[in-house]
């Protein structure tokens, strides 16, 4: 099995000739004709790809596991639907990206939406705690609705560069920098203070490990112990910005906003990692609330939990 920080070791599988198709058929027949080819896509992964489909496959069942012990029934989860939810939201980003994506009609998670974009009217700065849930493709709909904001998305992009460099060729103008890093340094720590002093927003994935030396602590997660690195709360704690926990979801009526408040983190010194496993089991939480609503959201598709070595 693998390591919490396995899918550093997926081979990317992308081109830009395959994914200029996609854009010149979403114009010609729309949502329709892209989601037809997800449709087709998953059923191909899910017939030939054994892996992932194993890995969707535990997943659901910690999911219904987990879900059922809270009283919550989900009922029969499919992996082969599991694997269409995400080669929706893979097509779902190149379209975004290319600028044809209404915004006009988002929903909401809970008031999601409206705290959201009450934080984005303000002056100041707002670390963005993401995860492999849904997309953040959402973050570039303040642009659209007239609220300007500029969000500093950092990835570790090593196994994906061509997806990357073909969305920023897209839409160079597009409110989000991309900043690919494999280390949350005292140098990006420093441009990063002085860009959301600005107003700026920092956007991170809270979810993965990068390599098995990245310092993590253990969270419950789904009913079994998962490790979730230790570097977005020790950037938040040096920013001293408000951190919001913000997702995107997908259903049928389209795309909803989910946004959870955590203020400020302030790590004691004394005992910084209890701090952060404080910080991290209360972003752990959040999403399984989001998976027990949205099953199908989850988008890590390797052996995530250390557990599973």
């Amino acid at each position: 099995m693998g390591s919490p920080a396995s899918w550093r070791k997926q081979r990317e599988s992308t081109s830009p000739f395959g994914m200029n198709v996609l854009l010149f058929i979403y114009r010609i027949g729309g949502k329709k004709a892209v989601y037809c080819i997800a449709w087709c896509a998953s059923w191909i992964i899910f017939l030939f790809n054994g892996r992932v489909r194993r890995i969707s496959g535990e997943y659901l069942e910690l999911l219904s596991r987990s879900a059922y012990g809270r009283g919550i029934r989900l009922g029969r989860l499919s992996s082969r639907r599991h694997i269409y939810s995400f080669c929706r939201a893979v097509i779902g980003k190149i379209v975004s990206w290319s600028g044809q994506t209404d915004f006009g009609e988002l929903g909401e998670i809970d008031g999601g939406l409206q705290r959201s974009l009450a934080r984005a009217k303000e002056a100041g700065g707002v670390l963005v705690m993401g995860a492999h849930i849904g997309n953040l493709e959402v973050l570039r709909a303040f642009n659209t609705l007239k609220i300007k904001k500029t969000v500093n998305v950092l990835m570790h992009a090593e196994n994906s560069l061509v997806f990357m460099n073909y969305l920023r060729s897209l839409n160079k103008d597009s409110s989000l920098n991309i900043i690919s890093t494999t280390d949350i340094g005292p140098s990006l720590s420093v441009e990063l203070a002085d860009r959301t002093s600005r107003g700026e927003w920092v956007a991170i994935m809270g979810d993965r490990l990068i390599d098995e030396s990245t310092r993590s602590v253990e969270v419950d997660f789904l009913g079994k112990k998962a490790k979730l690195p230790q570097g977005p709360w020790i950037l938040a704690s040096i920013l001293k910005i408000p951190v919001c926990i913000m997702l995107g979801l997908t259903d049928g009526s389209g795309i909803k906003v989910y946004c959870h408040e955590l203020g400020s983190v302030k790590l004691d010194r004394k005992n910084r990692e209890q701090s952060i496993q404080r910080y991290a089991q209360e972003y752990a939480s959040e999403l399984e609330k989001i998976l027990y609503r949205y099953p199908y959201e989850w988008f890590n598709f390797y052996d995530f939990w250390s557990g599973s070595e």
